[in-house]
């Protein structure tokens, strides 16, 4: 199965980028890689953990999560009906 790490814009909805991975645990990695870039300075480990069981991390105005491929479909549709109530 793929997973998929995706951070999205808060304010708009806009994707501002996704990559595949094999595992949940190696796309928390990669989420974790880009927030430590971007300042933030929490706990690492439950954070990992956080991401890799689907919980988003919101951080200076974006959203970082993990995705499964079934909470995509549900996500774009949330993303879509939020950009239509402005």
């Amino acid at each position: 199965m793929t997973y998929i790490a995706r951070v999205i814009r808060m304010q708009d909805g806009y994707m501002v980028g996704q990559r595949m991975m094999p595992t949940p645990e190696i796309a928390a990695s990669h989420l974790l890689m880009l927030l430590r870039m971007a300042g933030w300075e929490g706990d690492e480990d439950a954070t990992a953990v956080s991401l890799a069981e689907f919980e988003p991390v919101r951080f200076k105005g974006l959203d970082y999560r993990v995705l499964r491929p079934s909470l995509l479909a549900a996500l774009e549709d949330e993303v879509r009906k939020a950009g239509e109530g402005k």
